[in-house]
C-alpha cells in the first residue's frame, strides 16, 4: 500500500508539471462518458432492467391483428378474455384493463385524474399487494357491485386522512359514489405512474355474448403458467381462433383480413416502439467514447515517447522498469479516475434535465435512475483504458536500446519506427471511427426525433366528461 500511495504521490506531481495534457485527457473522458453514462442509464432503465413485478418473465400481452385491413395491432374484446381466462393450462392468470379518466370532486372543484378500467384480476396477473385495506374480489366485477376503488399511494396520501385512514371513505368519480377498498403500494404502477384510480369493470351479458367478439375496447395482460413457454401458449391460443373463426358468422372477412391473436413479452411490448431507436442512440455515444480513447492513446503515445529518454535514464541509473512501469499506469490511471467521476457527476446531472430533453414521454420513463451497473459501466473501461495507456511506454521501454536512447542528444524518441507506426495506426483507427459516426450521424438524429415523436403505447387518453 505504501509503494501504491508512493507512485500516486508522484504521478499527481508528474501531472501537474504537464497540465495541459492531463487537462486535455480528463476534460475528452469527463464530456464522452457523461454522455455514455446518461444514455446507457436510459437505456438499461427503460430496456435492460425487468419489470417491477413478481416473476416478470411470465407475464404477456396480447392483442389481435387484422394485416389484411390494415390493422397491425388492435385490442381484444371481453369473449376472448373469457376464453383466455379458461386457459389454465397455460394462463395462470389473466386481465382486461382500458384506459380512463375520471372527474374527482363535484361542481367547480372538480378535478381530471387519469385512471384504469379493469378486472378483478388485474393485481393478481402483476402480483400486487395492498399497502393498506384491500384489492378487488371476484364480487367487484359484479354489475351493481362494481362502486368501489383503489387508489395509487401518491393520490391516498393527498386525500382527506391519508394513507392509512382512507380505505372505508367515500370517492365521488364522475358524479357517482365509490367506495376506497384499498390503497396501492408506493412502489407500484403500470405503464404509467399517473395513473390515480382504479375501479373494476363489470360486464354486461351483450358484452360477453359471442357477436362482441371482436367489439376490441380493451388490452389484455396475462401470466403464463409455471413450466409453460410462450411458444406453447401461442399455439394453445391460435388452436382456440381457428375454432372461433370456424363457427363465426365472419369467417370469410376474418380469413381475408389475416386475423390472428399475437402473444408477446409485456416487458418487450412495453419498449416495442423505443427499442431500436434507443439502441442506436447509444450506439453512436459508444462511437463517440471509442474516438474519444484513440484521441487519448494517441495523445498519451506521443508524450510517452517524448519522456522515453527521461525514463532511460532513470533506469540507467537504478529505478527497476516494473517500478517505472507501475509509476507509468498510476499516472495513466489517476487521469482515467479523475476523468470517469467528472464524467458519472456530468451523466447524473443530465438526468436531472431529462425532462427538458424529452425522455419523460419513454415507456418507463418514471423507472429511470442510476445505479450501481451504470457506474461499472463507466469506471471499468476508463480503468482498463489506464491499464493500456500506462502499459504502452512501459513496453516500448523494455525494448528499446537504453544506449542508443541516452545518446540521442536533443532527438525525441517519436522518430522510432514502431511509435511511428503506432502512432499511424491509431490516427488512421479515429478517421474510420469518425467517418463511420459521421455517416450514421444523421441516421442517429433522425432516429433520435422519431423516438420523441413516437406514441409509446402507453399514455391514456382522457375520456372524461369535461368539468363544469
Amino acid at each position: 500500500m505504501d509503494a501504491l500511495r508512493q507512485d500516486l504521490i508522484y504521478a499527481f506531481r508528474v501531472l501537474r508539471k504537464d497540465r495541459a495534457y492531463a487537462a486535455a485527457v480528463i476534460l475528452t473522458l469527463a464530456i464522452c462518458l457523461g454522455a455514455n453514462t446518461a444514455i446507457f442509464t436510459v437505456v438499461r432503465s427503460v430496456l435492460l432492467r425487468p419489470l417491477p413485478y413478481p416473476q416478470p418473465d411470465r407475464l404477456v400481452s396480447s392483442f389481435d391483428a387484422f394485416p389484411g385491413a390494415g390493422v397491425e395491432r388492435g385490442g381484444t374484446s371481453v369473449p376472448n378474455y373469457v376464453d383466455r381466462r379458461a386457459m389454465t393450462d397455460v394462463f395462470s392468470a389473466a386481465a382486461l384493463y382500458q384506459w380512463w379518466g375520471f372527474r374527482v370532486g363535484e361542481g367547480t372543484q372538480a378535478k381530471s385524474v387519469s385512471a384504469m378500467n379493469v378486472t378483478p384480476s388485474f393485481f393478481q396477473v402483476l402480483g400486487a399487494r395492498p399497502a393498506s385495506g384491500r384489492l378487488f374480489a371476484e364480487a367487484d366485477g359484479t354489475p351493481g357491485r362494481n362502486k368501489v376503488a383503489v387508489l395509487s399511494y401518491t393520490f391516498a396520501a393527498r386525500q382527506p386522512g391519508g394513507i392509512d385512514g382512507i380505505v372505508g371513505s367515500r370517492l365521488r368519480l364522475n358524479d357517482e359514489v365509490h367506495d376506497i377498498v384499498g390503497v396501492l403500494p408506493e412502489s407500484f404502477s403500470f405503464l404509467s405512474p399517473e395513473v390515480r384510480v382504479f375501479v373494476p369493470l363489470a360486464f354486461t351479458p351483450e358484452e360477453l355474448a359471442e357477436s362482441a367478439r371482436h367489439s376490441q375496447n380493451h388490452e389484455l395482460v396475462m401470466r403464463l403458467a409455471p413450466g409453460v413457454t410462450l411458444a406453447r401458449a401461442q399455439a394453445r391460443v391460435d388452436a382456440q381462433n381457428a375454432r372461433v373463426i370456424e363457427r363465426d358468422a365472419l369467417k370469410e372477412v376474418l380469413v381475408n383480413a389475416g386475423y390472428s391473436t399475437k402473444l408477446l413479452p409485456l416487458e418487450a411490448d412495453i419498449v416495442r416502439n423505443v427499442r431500436a431507436a434507443l439502441q442506436m442512440l447509444w450506439g453512436g455515444v459508444v462511437f463517440v467514447v471509442l474516438i474519444a480513447a484513440v484521441n487519448i492513446a494517441n495523445l498519451s503515445l506521443v508524450r510517452a515517447n517524448g519522456r522515453m529518454k527521461e525514463l532511460a535514464t532513470r533506469n540507467a541509473i537504478g529505478a527497476a522498469s516494473r517500478r517505472l512501469a507501475k509509476q507509468l499506469i498510476a499516472e495513466a490511471t489517476l487521469l482515467m479516475i479523475v476523468g470517469a467521476s467528472l464524467g458519472v457527476g456530468l451523466g447524473f446531472a443530465a438526468l436531472d434535465a431529462i425532462e427538458w430533453i424529452g425522455f419523460t414521454d419513454l415507456p418507463r420513463a418514471h423507472e429511470i435512475r442510476f445505479d450501481g451497473v451504470v457506474l461499472a459501466m463507466t469506471l471499468v473501461p476508463a480503468l482498463l483504458l489506464g491499464v493500456v495507456v500506462g502499459a504502452v511506454p512501459a513496453l516500448q521501454l523494455a525494448r528499446v536500446n537504453l544506449s542508443s536512447v541516452l545518446q540521442q542528444e536533443g532527438r525525441s524518441g517519436t522518430s522510432g519506427r514502431t511509435a511511428k507506426y503506432v502512432r499511424r495506426s491509431l490516427v488512421v483507427a479515429q478517421v474510420a471511427l469518425a467517418f463511420v459516426l459521421l455517416m450514421g450521424g444523421g441516421l442517429l438524429l433522425a432516429s433520435f426525433q422519431r423516438l420523441l415523436g413516437v406514441n409509446p403505447g402507453f399514455v391514456p387518453e382522457h375520456t372524461s366528461s369535461p368539468v363544469a
